[in-house]
């Protein structure tokens, strides 16, 4: 929804300029195999699970371009988007 160019894509809300990604909102400029992303910008190949990233390649948990686990990612994802919320961010 909301989107303008792109090709071979799904889940995408408010997002520009993508092409194979799914799952991705807010973001803009990502490409080839990206998934679930939010706030991201220019993240190519294979990128997944991030939040609010620039320009990264083939990496995965990211919040803010750095690096976490999977188990540090999905605690602090929860905790952000609450602080987010309750501050009219989100």
């Amino acid at each position: 929804m909301d989107c303008d160019y792109g090709e071979h894509c799904n889940l995408l809300y408010e997002n520009s300029g993508f092409f194979r990604i799914n799952n991705v909102f807010f973001a803009c400029m990502n490409r080839v195999a990206t998934d679930n992303l939010l706030y991201c910008y220019m993240c190519y190949n294979n990128v997944h699970n991030c939040f609010g990233c620039i320009g990264l390649k083939n990496k995965q948990y990211c919040i803010l371009n750095k690096q976490y686990t999977k188990a540090e990612y999905e605690k602090l994802i929860p905790q952000i988007i609450e602080h987010m919320t309750k501050l009219g961010e989100r």
